[in-house]
């Protein structure tokens, strides 16, 4: 019993190997003889459930590949469906529609179908085109049109591994006994096309063999002349290559020549000019502005925006002029206190004679300290007719808005001393609140004893002083 045993074991194993019988543990059991003739003459037969499971996988197997096959005779009796082309702007919609459907499923089809329901004008106005041949009944369910079965068709084609040029054309099932669908034929324009151009490249390809000896031959030819002819043309080229850095040397001192003369012509204008500004033996800051850039100023101040870079560009331009300060600044205030200007306005051109006071300091302008001395003198009248355009603005948000702007410039002032605490606080007086004039209040000249009553006597002695003293 122990030899007849042997070939059971090895074929248990070749079955194990092929994943058909479950692992066991010793040898499989012979099965009975049914006489004892067959007994004797026949070996053992291997039984087992695996084996039986391993038969069936493969008769379904076999029945997939023919369903998948269908022949003529089964066409017969199954539903048929010949998809056709459509014409139009529909095709290329349907085909987007589908490659994404194939790619992300169903879900993404479900959510066109809601958008759509929801938001379909929209949709329809941003394809533009001829909206009234663009309709989306192919994405019903039950729909049975041509251009419902190429929606089908195409989705199931490009989930299948086909692409929007090439298809496979032989009829095929979707499902088990469902429908048989014939897909349709490939576009003529582009299977010619490819056709000429493969004929094309064939001919140009044989055409080429034939002349490929013919060719190398007359290059190597031409190859062998080329180098005798520039061995004895090589002299000729050394003589042409130094002319050509020698001519290319002196282009390049003569541009630099002309540069350094252009510099110096610019130089010696500039210089002209500042002479002709400064009227040599005259105070510093008493030149004359030209009549272009007395237009210029005028031009600035009257595009003057509350922005940093537009009041940047205006303190430069009156800074780099230092030289003419007396005019620069008597046309700030004049600009600030001109008739008929908002409110607003002069706010805007009190920033930029406030920036033009704070950097009258610099160093880079000779002349611009004078812009302090010509500002001081100018400044309280100019506050005053300030404060008669505050009194007079209509809006109270926009007259207490400007007000507080001309505050903060006095504090600025005040802070960097710029002018003298007492002659800021004088400014802030005149500007809030109603001045009355010293010669309203002074007595009569000629006449000693008359409204004496009204100005105190110590008040009449300062007033004297101050007007010796100073120039307001």
């Amino acid at each position: 019993k122990a030899e007849p045993q042997k070939p059971e074991r090895r074929q248990q194993k070749e079955v194990k190997a092929q994943h058909i019988l479950p692992q066991r543990r010793g040898p499989v059991p012979a099965p009975e003889p049914t006489s004892t003739s067959s007994a004797s003459n026949q070996p053992p037969v291997l039984r087992s459930t695996g084996a039986v499971a391993g038969r069936k996988q493969i008769d379904k197997f076999m029945e997939e590949i023919k369903t998948k096959h269908i022949s003529q005779t089964d066409l017969v009796n199954v539903k048929q469906v010949h998809v056709k082309l459509p014409e139009g702007v529909l095709r290329p919609l349907i085909d987007v529609l589908a490659k994404y459907v194939a790619k992300y499923g169903q879900e993404f089809e479900e959510a066109v179908r809601a958008d759509l329901a929801k938001h379909k004008q929209d949709i329809l106005a941003n394809l533009g085109g001829d909206v009234g041949a663009i309709d989306f009944s192919f994405l019903s369910a039950r729909s049975d049109s041509n251009e419902a079965n190429y929606y089908k068709w195409k989705t199931f084609a490009l989930a299948q591994g086909d692409n929007m040029k090439r298809w496979r054309l032989t009829p095929f099932q979707m499902v088990h006994h469902g429908t048989v669908w014939h897909p349709p034929p490939e576009d003529h324009v582009d299977s010619s096309r490819s056709r000429s151009c493969s004929r094309s490249r064939t001919h140009t390809h044989h055409r080429g063999r034939a002349c490929e000896g013919s060719r190398s031959r007359r290059a190597r030819s031409r190859s062998r002349r080329g180098k005798d002819r520039d061995r004895d043309r090589e002299p000729e080229r050394d003589r042409d290559r130094y002319a050509d850095r020698k001519r290319q040397r002196e282009l390049e001192r003569e541009k630099r020549q002309r540069s350094a003369e252009a510099d110096r012509s610019t130089e010696r204008k500039k210089r002209r000019k500042v002479e002709r500004r400064l009227c040599q033996g005259q105070p510093a800051g008493t030149g004359r502005l030209e009549r272009r850039e007395r237009k210029e100023l005028a031009r600035i101040q009257a595009e003057l925006k509350p922005l940093k870079a537009t009041i940047l560009r205006a303190t430069c331009w009156c800074l780099d002029r230092a030289d003419c300060a007396v005019e620069i600044a008597r046309n700030l205030v004049e600009g600030m206190v001109e008739g008929g200007l908002a409110l607003a306005d002069r706010v805007h051109r009190l920033l930029l004679l406030s920036d033009v006071a704070h950097n009258s300091g610099s160093s880079l302008a000779s002349s611009a300290w004078c812009y302090r001395r010509e500002l001081e003198a100018q400044l309280p009248e100019a506050f005053e007719r300030l404060h008669a355009a505050y009194r007079g603005e209509e809006s109270r948000i926009g007259a207490e808005h400007a007000a507080g702007k001309v505050v903060r410039v006095l504090q600025s002032w005040q802070a960097r001393a710029l002018f003298a605490a007492q002659f800021v606080k004088g400014l802030e007086t005149s500007f809030l609140r109603d001045v009355v004039s010293a010669d309203a209040l002074a007595p009569p000249a000629g006449i000693p004893g008359a409204r004496a009553s009204i100005l105190p006597e110590a008040i009449s002695v300062r007033l004297a002083e101050w007007r010796a003293q100073h120039f307001s």
